[in-house]
């Protein structure tokens, strides 16, 4: 498979290239260079602003792909510039994030038809979600027009090798201490933790698949456990 990563440097994104690698793809990773790339020497590398493409980005855009996934648009503005130079491209994979859906729905199980949030970029909550939902809304009306196949993955609380947000490390740190700390959520809510590395697998997957629409990429429903516990 032909396969362009935008973005792919960093933990999930890095993890995909690891799993197109392991597969055999032929591999290109366009990037803007903040975070060293660990593939010198086994992936082509274009080192580009995708809001500002270089001529050679421009060209690379234009080869034709089995698959493009998309790691790092945050914006539409990341959006505008990469589309119209794209040549023949049989699938685009966008990774969004289960933030997109209102938090009372939550509480009841998410599912990929679950109501989302009321678009609100100035909102210092809702900000990141509501820029990623553009994103989506956006691929979806132009790559309908030109029948590629799109799919969006919506991440849930992702874990593993390279996370280097701390999202999850910070409260295991202050857990392993213990003594009372302090939960991000409703501590009788039970957590899907997904390793980043199953995330790569099933994405690599989607693209054999050609897998389209909307999915919730989160680990199986657990059993009733809470945030909380008393020793």
């Amino acid at each position: 498979m032909k396969i362009l990563m935008l973005g792919g440097t960093r933990f999930v994104g890095r993890h995909i290239v690891e799993e197109c690698l392991r597969r055999g793809d032929d591999v290109t990773v366009l990037y803007r260079g903040r975070s060293p790339s660990p593939f010198a020497g086994l992936v082509r590398h274009v080192l580009t602003d995708r809001r500002a493409p270089t001529i050679e980005a421009t060209t690379v855009l234009a080869e034709p792909w089995d698959g493009v996934i998309d790691t790092s648009a945050g914006d539409v503005d990341d959006l505008r510039p990469v589309l119209p130079l794209l040549g023949n491209v049989n699938q685009y994979i966008l990774l969004s994030t289960c933030g997109v859906y209102r938090r009372a729905s939550a509480r009841h199980g998410l599912t990929e038809r679950a109501p989302t949030i009321a678009a609100d970029a100035s909102h210092p909550v809702r900000a990141s979600a509501t820029r990623k939902l553009r994103c989506e809304r956006y691929l979806r009306r132009r790559l309908d027009r030109i029948n590629v196949t799109l799919l969006i993955a919506r991440l849930g609380l992702v874990i593993g090798r390279y996370d280097d947000s701390a999202r999850l490390a910070y409260w295991l740190e202050h857990a392993l201490r213990g003594g009372d700390v302090l939960v991000p959520m409703d501590d009788r809510q039970p957590v899907q933790l997904i390793d980043a590395s199953d995330v790569a697998r099933f994405l690599r997957d989607a693209v054999n698949q050609q897998l389209a629409g909307i999915v919730n990429v989160a680990a199986p429903e657990p059993p009733p456990a809470p945030w909380s516990t008393r020793s």
